[in-house]
């Protein structure tokens, strides 16, 4: 894994590149992991390339350049590079939407909580897949999901591996957050589900991988039956392309 720190406090990067170390070290035996330190956000873009790194790790307060204004520049040259902010507190959530910023690492850092985004950023890198982040702080694979439902203004989130998650946030940020990747659709009114989880369309209702019946609402029967065409339609396209 090929990681960069940005930090200009010396005590700061310094605690987080041993950490990382750390965390790394028993992934070692199946890939190398490299980590560049950097002490300002100008350092940092002066020697940085497109698909140099998988991560990036930047302090968001950070005097001259700050880690949002960084992050606009990065993003502006690499589409696809996760970037992980650091910080004291989650009060720039919507900074991180406009770059699409990965999640968040609070201060001081914490193993335990380390290890997790690391976890997050190896199934996200392996499944070429960048994390959804909700308002809340709450970072989701969306390969991961299989189905969303609302219900006592809540959030159950259907996945893969990890668990189910209940969360207290809206349907219309989680809408927001998750209906722009293009194989997510709202079938019915609170529920929005992943085409890849789909094993048939009926109509009116889908069958999931899991056997799961999920019903389609009359309003958005046609809009679900072709975007799951054009979902088909690409996917067959990819298979015969590679």
């Amino acid at each position: 894994m090929r990681l960069a720190i940005i930090d200009d406090s010396e005590n700061d990067r310094n605690n987080l590149n041993t950490l990382l170390t750390k965390c790394l070290k028993p992934r070692e035996f199946n890939q190398t992991n490299t980590i560049d330190v950097f002490n300002s956000g100008n350092a940092f873009l002066t020697c940085f390339q497109p698909c140099k790194y998988d991560a990036i790790f930047l302090d968001i307060l950070m005097d001259t350049l700050s880690g949002v204004e960084t992050a606009r520049k990065i993003r502006s040259l690499d589409e696809n590079v996760r970037l992980i902010f650091v910080t004291s507190s989650n009060d720039y959530a919507s900074e991180s939407y406009e770059v699409h910023a990965s999640g968040y690492l609070l201060k001081p850092f914490d193993q335990v909580g380390l290890q997790k985004i690391l976890d997050m950023l190896s199934v996200s890198i392996q499944s070429g897949d960048n994390y959804i982040m909700l308002p809340d702080g709450t970072q989701l694979i969306p390969r991961n999901i299989i189905y969303t439902e609302y219900y006592n203004r809540h959030i159950l989130v259907h996945q893969k591996q990890g668990g189910n998650l209940c969360l207290r946030i809206s349907q219309a940020e989680v809408e927001r957050c998750i209906l722009p990747h293009s194989y997510f659709v709202n079938c019915f009114r609170g529920i929005i589900v992943n085409l890849y989880e789909v094993k048939q369309l009926h109509a009116d209702y889908l069958i999931m991988n899991d056997e799961t019946r999920i019903p389609i609402s009359r309003r958005k029967a046609a809009e679900t039956k072709n975007l799951w065409s054009e979902f088909l339609f690409e996917k067959v396209r990819r298979e015969v392309n590679d």
